[in-house]
């Protein structure tokens, strides 16, 4: 979904386009599962699938819809977010899912992006600044999680991070190995706890932080950004 922030018209426009799409992508979602309930599997699936116990997962708004997917079947017992704007319904709704986010370091916008004289900065910092505190109070929440890939920005979280780009040319491909084994990890754990009853893997990582990953609570200070508005 492409982002129109030049102006304040333009970003109410892109909250409301968002939350339509969220919308959509979730019905495709539960779609999907009702096709796979119905028979609808393929042969190297087949007898292999619990649909009692679904985990779902998205990028950027995608994890919005995958939020929204949960709120409309409870299937779904686990989500994961990564790096997701809360628009449309998720923004203000809490279901009972396992909700972990994967945030990028763009989630915490620094004062100057917040107040800056460019619209563009200024209304894409405020898509993060309004879902801090909606995430904290999702951290309230039993089995719910929030970790941030300190050196990653928002598209190294998707295809990204191999991609050579200016601003990224000097990073190492050991730094670049160790960022993707540390998303790795905690998707795989996550889900392994949430879904296979697992908790080992995600015990051994939650709470310790590095270089890579640094994990937020309702009361920590909002990692590498302590001015950020909130």
């Amino acid at each position: 979904m492409s982002l129109e922030l030049g102006s304040d018209a333009a970003l109410q426009a892109t909250i409301e386009r968002g939350g339509r799409h969220v919308l959509m992508q979730a019905k495709r979602i539960v779609d999907v599962l009702r096709g796979l309930e119905g028979g609808a599997v393929p042969a190297t699936l087949a007898g292999r699938l619990d649909l009692t116990r679904v985990g779902a997962m998205g990028f950027s708004v995608g994890g919005a819809a995958a939020v929204q997917a949960g709120l409309m079947d409870h299937r779904i017992v686990a989500v994961l977010n990564i790096d997701g704007a809360l628009v449309g319904p998720p923004a203000d709704q809490i279901g009972p899912q396992a909700y972990f986010l994967l945030s990028s370091r763009e989630a915490f916008p620094t004062e100057a992006e917040a107040n800056s004289a460019d619209p563009v900065i200024r209304n894409y910092a405020y898509l993060s600044i309004v879902d801090i505190p909606r995430n904290r109070r999702r951290m309230e929440q039993p089995r719910n999680y929030w970790a941030m890939i300190a050196p990653a920005a928002h598209d190294d979280l998707a295809d990204d991070l191999f991609t050579l780009h200016r601003n990224t040319m000097f990073r190492t491909s050991f730094r670049r190995s160790a960022m993707n084994s540390a998303i790795q990890r905690l998707e795989v754990a996550y889900f392994r706890s949430t879904l296979m009853g697992d908790d080992g893997p995600l015990l051994d990582l939650v709470g310790r932080s590095d270089q890579i990953v640094q994990w937020v609570s309702p009361t920590s200070p909002t990692p590498g950004t302590a001015r950020a508005r909130q």
